[in-house]
């Protein structure tokens, strides 16, 4: 299972070994279907495993992290370690298990309760996690070699309006305003952050009000077409 996982590669780091685990490759060669591939096998894979015992092996990998967590000094949380998104530092895979916790935990309720939320508490976890999972993601090339400005203002006084760029097949957050916006969305963060992680469909949350547009509509509607999230 995945924490039993990074609770591997957080001992590897430890003990200054950031390479990649046999069948593995270097740190940042994944992109995202190939890691959604990967999971859903492994996932499949454990569970026809271990089958009825699957919850108790979850709790238990998960005591097994907590336990090498709560050993750690102050100088551990900085030591690198293997991701296959990326070389990360130790307090990532805090982030990682949260961030899993959080969406998977509304994944589940949303299938029961109609009116579900993302915590606010968790908002700010999913936004400084975002650029490293945008980094991975294949995105559509185009052939203008212009890059393309997605605007997404955030109604919310906790979070900044942030700009979505998409450039040479790679796609980024950047702070506002470095350059002109070639669609500019309004949302609150909670909406921002479910259509980023493809837990709300782009025409889902215009449809619901969720999501409003200003300027060009034809890239707009482009950006919806070919974003879906992780």
């Amino acid at each position: 299972m995945a924490t039993g996982f990074q609770t591997n590669m957080i001992r590897r780091g430890l003990q200054g070994d950031t390479s990649p685990p046999d069948g593995l490759p270097d740190a940042g060669a994944f992109r995202a279907p190939v890691v959604a591939d990967v999971v859903h096998q492994l996932m499949v894979a454990t569970k026809e495993q271990l089958g009825d015992q699957l919850l108790s092996a979850f709790n238990a990998t998960y005591d097994e992290m907590d336990a090498l967590l709560a050993s750690l000094g102050p100088s551990d949380w900085n030591q690198p370690c293997y991701h296959p998104g990326a070389v990360i530092p130790v307090s990532g895979f805090v982030n990682l298990r949260l961030m899993e916790l959080y969406v998977h935990g509304w994944d589940m309720r949303s299938r029961l309760e109609p009116t579900v939320h993302l915590p606010p508490e968790s908002w700010p976890v999913l936004l400084d996690l975002l650029p490293h999972f945008l980094s991975y993601m294949v995105v559509p090339t185009s052939e203008d070699p212009q890059s393309l400005c997605y605007r997404f203002v955030l109604s919310e006084n906790m979070a900044n309006s942030t700009d979505l760029v998409v450039a040479d097949g790679t796609i980024c957050l950047m702070a506002a305003g470095h350059s002109s916006a070639h669609a500019t969305f309004a949302c609150d963060t909670e909406t921002f952050l479910l259509l980023m992680w493809g837990r709300l469909a782009f025409d889902t949350a215009i449809a619901e009000g969720r999501l409003s547009i200003t300027g060009n509509h034809s890239p707009a509607a482009d950006f919806g077409r070919w974003y879906k999230g992780f």
